[in-house]
């Protein structure tokens, strides 16, 4: 009984190795000498002033918006209760 456990676990084993060293299925392999030696170069960023990087850090040109939807959003909460005048009447 020994034997055949043994040679059930050899032929399980040796199994288990064959298929780590199976090529799997549609495998390709690519040709890497005629690789292009063309490699496209990125421009680089234009120079930006001082002015110009703290506009952008700050986002300056977006206040105003985001002001008024400030208001607009403490307008309805305000007239939800009646607190804000109805401009509507």
């Amino acid at each position: 009984m020994r034997v055949v456990v043994a040679a059930i676990a050899i032929t399980c084993l040796l199994f288990l190795l064959g298929l780590e060293k199976a090529p799997a299925v549609g495998y390709e392999r690519y040709d890497v000498s005629g690789a292009s030696g063309q490699v496209k170069k990125s421009a680089p960023p234009p120079a930006t002033g001082w002015c110009d990087a703290i506009k952008k850090a700050t986002f300056v040109e977006k206040y105003p918006a985001v002001i008024d939807e400030v208001v607009s959003v403490i307008k309805d909460v305000l007239s939800q209760f009646g607190l804000a005048r109805n401009r509507a009447h």
